[in-house]
């Protein structure tokens, strides 16, 4: 059993509360591996003080990962990881200037709906190890700015592969695939929406 427990000052601009909103938070990690099960799993929150809302912001998640190796007894080699969250006071900038990200000006009538809402997210990477050098990587992601209307979501399918070039080098790339089902939110709108092509190279020191 692992945990951890934080408390933030929120301070940002030479101490300057109001672009951020939150002065302080509470947060806090549970993680229970047990050494003889294929899996973990873990719960993690914040909860937020907040100047201009009537309301605390808070986060939940909950999180698992488990390993093919283990459960395969070694037949098929590779990982499924999974989360979901739940979150409130996150879908305005301030404090939450990425929310643009998904949701454009031009859409500020929606926003200006869902701004108390509680927002839900899915994340979902299964990786399968071809050899111990290269692995393909599947990863779905979904978000929807309220939780009672998922069909306002936007989604987004990668389809990629991991390869080590050498002991300390490692090359990464992807295809997404993103989709928003709100009515008329288009790709020049919302970057959310926009199909990427991805790589990148880490390297180790």
């Amino acid at each position: 059993m692992h945990y951890d427990l934080g408390v933030t000052t929120g301070f940002q601009n030479g101490g300057n509360f109001v672009t951020a909103d939150l002065p302080y938070a509470f947060i806090g990690n549970v993680r229970w591996n047990p050494p003889v099960m294929p899996f973990f799993v873990g719960v993690s929150g914040s909860s937020h003080r907040s100047i201009s809302k009537d309301y605390r912001p808070y986060a939940l998640g909950l999180y698992t990962a488990l390993s093919l190796d283990r459960i395969s007894y070694n037949f098929v080699h590779g990982s499924i990881q999974s989360e979901v969250t739940w979150a409130r006071g996150f879908n305005e900038n301030p404090p939450n200037d990425r929310i643009t990200y998904f949701i454009p000006t031009s859409q500020a009538a929606w926003q200006s709906t869902i701004n108390k809402s509680r927002s839900f997210g899915w994340y979902l990477l299964a990786q399968y190890d071809v050899t111990d050098a290269l692995a393909l990587v599947y990863k779905y992601d979904l978000f929807s700015p309220d939780a009672r209307f998922t069909d306002d979501a936007f989604t987004r399918h990668s389809y990629g592969f991991r390869m080590a070039l050498s002991g300390n080098v490692q090359f990464m790339a992807r295809y997404e695939r993103s989709i928003s089902r709100r009515p008329g939110l288009v790709e020049t709108d919302s970057q959310a929406t926009r199909n990427a092509v991805l790589g990148m190279i880490h390297f180790y020191l």
